[in-house]
């Protein structure tokens, strides 16, 4: 069994993930509108909705993951693992955003 399975089996640590997920798409989502109304690149609105339904299948995937499983790993270390993975999804959002449609 993975860790991560066996991680989820405990209801807390299954909330605990879910929270994670929930903050980190929030992020996105803010980034998302910050970049919209922003920074004067217009993305459309086909492009718009398709860059946002594809960040948040994969922005939970690509950074939530990987935060959940630190966080577990090095507890005393929580603080910082958010300020990081809050730093990643903002350089993530904005480098794609930016690429895409600038």
């Amino acid at each position: 069994m993975t860790p991560i399975e066996e991680l989820l089996k405990d209801p807390e640590q299954r909330a605990a993930a879910t929270k994670t997920s929930r903050r980190v798409m929030f992020t996105f989502i803010a980034i998302f509108l910050v970049m919209i109304y922003g920074s004067g690149v217009p993305s459309g609105i086909l492009g718009g909705l398709l860059f946002l339904a594809v960040g948040l299948l994969l922005v939970p995937l690509t950074v939530a993951v990987p935060s959940f499983m630190l966080q577990k790993r090095h507890p005393g270390l929580k603080w910082a693992i958010l300020l990081l993975d809050t730093l990643a999804n903002i350089a993530i959002t904005r480098a794609l955003y930016l690429g895409l449609f600038g």
